[in-house]
């Protein structure tokens, strides 16, 4: 997350760490997470992040109601992460609830 906000820095705020780090940290602010899976190859992937991400309204809405987190998936964990969420394509963002997996959006 921090070399996303390095590159872009009108970006949700990410929180650091690891994804169960995240959920553990929704789960006490009771709130949803906000899940970016960055995939730095993809074609869609500066004019999604630049367009949807960086959108003042998205982005304020956003760290408003939720926790946020981002990995990549030329990560290990995150790559793990988009086989147990069935990622199927990229840019993808999901909404999930620290208790248990909820809704994805490819």
């Amino acid at each position: 997350a921090r070399k996303l906000k390095e590159q872009y820095p009108g970006l949700p705020n990410f929180v650091e760490g690891t994804y169960r780090e995240a959920c553990q940290l929704a789960r006490a602010q009771g709130r949803s997470l906000f899940v970016y899976i960055h995939c730095p190859q993809h074609e869609d992937t500066e004019k999604f992040i630049t367009t949807s991400l960086c959108n003042e309204l998205i982005r304020d809405s956003l760290n408003s109601n939720f926790v946020c987190w981002a990995g990549s998936v030329t990560q290990t964990d995150t790559y793990k992460l988009c086989s147990r969420l069935r990622v199927e394509g990229y840019p993808c963002i999901a909404v999930v609830n620290p208790h248990r997996e909820a809704t994805r959006i490819p």
